[in-house]
């Protein structure tokens, strides 16, 4: 258990900045996704199910600005953006929300843990997992290989 504990501290020293400016985009995101949802459903002045459809767009162009703002901004990737990556992001981007969704199932359901502690739980889970897969799979550099 050391060792784990001792790797983790290592990681997070090593990349603690990256870490910091992944978080920003992801608060960025938030911020991008809702005011999208907003400005679409209260101009356009929709309801029922229009509103599921809208949620859909704010996401896809949330994600977007997501895809780019880490891999320029957090990344410092300079290279020409491939088909390749964006698929790897999508990938990284839905198992992310697999795994937050079972973490609360776990530690809600499961743990018996308060619902909102949960939530916050497997977010911790979920932005360690998506911050992994995006530095060493979605937007590695030469330096991890």
């Amino acid at each position: 258990m050391k060792r784990i504990i001792s790797h983790c501290q290592g990681f997070v020293a090593d990349h603690h900045q990256t870490m910091i400016r992944f978080g920003l985009v992801g608060v960025a995101n938030t911020l991008v996704d809702l005011v999208t949802y907003f400005s679409l459903t209260r101009s356009l002045g929709l309801s029922g199910i229009w509103l599921v459809w809208m949620k859909g767009v704010s996401f896809l162009i949330a994600t977007v600005f997501s895809f780019f703002a880490n891999r320029y901004f957090t990344f410092e990737q300079t290279t020409m953006v491939r088909w390749r990556e964006f698929l790897k992001f999508y990938l990284a981007v839905g198992s992310g929300v697999v795994l937050n969704m079972s973490a609360v199932f776990v530690i809600h359901l499961l743990w018996k843990i308060d619902d909102l502690w949960a939530v916050l739980m497997a977010t911790g889970v979920s932005f360690i997992w998506s911050f992994t897969v995006s530095r060493f799979w979605v937007f590695k550099s030469e330096e991890c290989e």
